[in-house]
């Protein structure tokens, strides 16, 4: 089956605030629905901002609608607001 969302190995530091988000790797299978839960500080937001390229991650790799790593400038995949 075809994934939709593929994440590995992400790690993300800001070292300022000794924060780390370290070493996620999932994957989501197209058709399939999920659910992102945690505690606050359970690096949620983060792992979505890195996804969607919000943030910047420092390593591994996110393929997204079988894209990997699209860039800044790919707006095919962002909602568009006027």
């Amino acid at each position: 089956m075809e994934n939709i969302l593929e994440l590995q190995k992400v790690f993300k530091t800001f070292p300022k605030s000794n924060f780390t988000l370290e070493n996620v790797t999932f994957s989501l299978p197209y058709g399939a629905v999920l659910g992102f839960v945690g505690e606050n500080g359970a690096e949620k937001t983060t792992t979505i901002g890195c996804i969607l390229n919000t943030m910047i991650k420092d390593s591994g790799t996110i393929k997204l609608f079988g894209k990997i790593d699209f860039g800044r400038s790919d707006q095919r995949i962002r909602p568009h607001y006027a």
